[in-house]
């Protein structure tokens, strides 16, 4: 009897470890993608619950209030490319580009840099991170863990800073620099499936911890960077602390980017919220037939012209399956149940829309991996 108990626990055992999901390098972003993201601030049907096995995350009433782009290219077509020599990958999102090692070990940050300009004097230009820092592992099992500091600096004229707080100091100083360290925690607490409005996915959830810690330094002839915090802290009436945030990734190996992401603060409350909705629910590029990227060669395009599509250069020369043309509420206005699109050849599909609007048209393959591509059709 015993050994019939014994058969059952691991037998249990088993289907839990099998049940759970691996997220791996297949759901890493390549220079071209463009990742959507759907913005939601009604937090009232969020509630992020405990560390735990075989959950169900029911998300599906969250709304739409607006959406954002993460932009992944060459690190050639950036700004700050040159200080970066050892980038594979560049992402451009809320006006800075951030650049990074990608391999099947994960994705590793470098470094940022932000545009010089603006009200503040010298603010801009690269930030080349100390050490590297690992933003996310691969491949990815519920109970990992792994840490990282991201330093950030920004260097300013001493003439900004109050005269209260140069007349403490015994010496004069050129500029002043405020430090920003982050310092992260990565756990993999919890994993089980997430319902989304018009999806399910099956998911690790990724707990991600940031204490913030400020300092100012300043720059003092011969004898370099001095910290001067503890003299700047009462002027600056606790701008320093900046507490401890929380952000719940959920992750799939279906799906570039998290399919779901949840910020709050320390005492708990929500910050905001991102996932990935329809028709933007999957990446541009299929994850289980090699790399695949499409074109729109004539977009916009005027009302009477027909919309055609280019295979990009990728891992496979020829692609089948079923296209699509819906309205931005999801409603499907024409299908095209078989396509075969080429490298060497577009393929123009027979419709001309009637009203000017915004459009997407869904590339659907055999495996119902979706690739959406938005179309805007003008009047001439």
């Amino acid at each position: 009897m015993k050994i019939y108990k014994l058969i059952a626990v691991c037998l249990a055992i088993s289907s839990i470890s099998f049940a759970q999901t691996t997220v791996t390098a297949r759901i890493l972003p390549i220079p071209g993608d463009t990742i959507t993201f759907v913005v939601d601030t009604n937090f009232s049907s969020v509630k992020v619950t405990p560390a735990g096995i075989d959950q169900f995350w029911d998300f599906s009433s969250l709304g739409v209030i607006t959406y954002r782009k993460d932009i992944y290219r060459e690190p050639s077509q950036g700004q700050g490319s040159a200080s970066f020599p050892m980038s594979n990958l560049m992402l451009r999102s809320n006006g800075q580009e951030r650049y990074y090692i990608s391999s099947s070990s994960g994705l590793n940050e470098l470094g940022t840099y932000t545009q010089s300009g603006g009200p503040i004097p010298g603010f801009g230009g690269a930030n080349i991170y100390p050490t590297i820092v690992k933003v996310l592992k691969l491949p990815l099992n519920y109970g990992d863990t792994y840490t990282g500091d991201i330093p950030n600096l920004i260097t300013l004229p001493s003439n900004l800073l109050p005269d209260s707080l140069l007349n403490m100091l015994p010496l004069k100083f050129d500029s002043f620099r405020i430090k920003n360290v982050q310092s992260i925690e990565h756990t993999v607490d919890a994993w089980g499936k997430v319902k989304l409005p018009r999806r399910t996915w099956s998911v690790l959830r990724e707990k991600v911890v940031t204490q913030n810690k400020n300092t100012v330094e300043v720059l003092i002839g011969f004898i370099g960077w001095v910290d001067v915090t503890t003299l700047a802290e009462p002027l600056l009436q606790g701008l320093l602390d900046i507490g401890t945030t929380y952000n719940y990734r959920f992750w799939s190996d279906e799906a570039k980017g998290p399919v779901l992401s949840i910020s709050a603060d320390s005492t708990g409350n929500m910050l905001s919220i991102q996932y990935k909705g329809d028709p933007f629910a999957v990446s541009s590029e299929d994850l289980n037939f090699g790399r695949v990227s499409f074109s729109l060669l004539n977009n916009p395009l005027y009302i009477g012209q027909k919309p055609k599509i280019s295979l990009n250069q990728g891992d496979v020369d020829i692609w089948k399956g079923v296209v699509s043309i819906m309205d931005l509420n999801g409603s499907v206005l024409r299908v095209f149940p078989e396509i075969t699109i080429s490298s060497k050849e577009p393929v123009e599909l027979n419709w001309t829309g009637e009203v000017s609007s915004a459009y997407i048209i869904q590339c659907k393959s055999s495996n119902n991996q979706v690739y959406n591509l938005p179309l805007m059709l003008i009047g001439r």
